[in-house]
């Protein structure tokens, strides 16, 4: 979690301003690197999250979660809900078996 007004101190800027903001969009692209909102503000007290696009993990959840609520219904949709799906359930099954292993352990 970062405010706006850091990621613009980082880019050696001032301020936020659009072209600010769209440069540090693509550098920030450059790296794998995604953010929430997926439209950075230019309001520098504004909080963004920033995540890695390409690990196996929140940050893969997180980017598939904002590609199918951003984005057209396209031929990748179908595929994506079901990978969603299917991490999601992962999800479930990790926390189901960590609950009877606490469950088990009192």
């Amino acid at each position: 979690m970062w405010t706006l007004e850091t990621l613009v101190r980082f880019d050696g800027a001032q301020r936020a301003g659009a072209r600010i903001v769209e440069r540090i969009t693509e550098r920030l692209a450059e790296h794998g690197i995604g953010h929430l909102p997926g439209r950075l503000p230019t309001d520098g007290n504004c909080r963004v999250l920033l995540y890695n696009r390409e690990q196996p993990n929140v940050g893969f959840l997180l980017r598939l979660v904002h590609e199918l609520a951003t984005q057209e219904y396209s031929d990748n949709t179908n595929p994506s809900v079901h990978q969603l799906d299917s991490l999601l359930d992962a999800r479930r099954q990790v926390q189901r078996a960590a609950e009877r292993k606490a469950a088990e352990g009192r």
